[in-house]
């Protein structure tokens, strides 16, 4: 896997998240798959050593392991 994948659901995941804004609806966690969160994490490793949560575009990244590597979910 590699940043520039992690870059396209990035891309992906944001524009989902303005639509779910458009609609009034604010993100409280971010689904990915497990190697996905794996990768956040590695990119991550010291805010999560200092102990605060995962989070990623502003909201607390879950392990999600129904979802295929390129897939997310957002949820209100």
């Amino acid at each position: 896997m590699t940043e520039t994948w992690i870059g396209d659901l990035l891309d992906r995941a944001g524009a989902a998240l303005l639509k779910l804004e458009e609609d009034g609806l604010f993100m409280s966690r971010f689904h990915v798959s497990p190697a996905i969160g794996a990768s956040f994490a590695a990119l991550r490793r010291g805010e999560i050593e200092a102990g605060l949560p995962l989070m990623v575009l502003g909201a607390e990244v879950v392990e999600d392991p129904s979802l295929d590597h390129d897939e997310f979910a957002l949820v209100p």
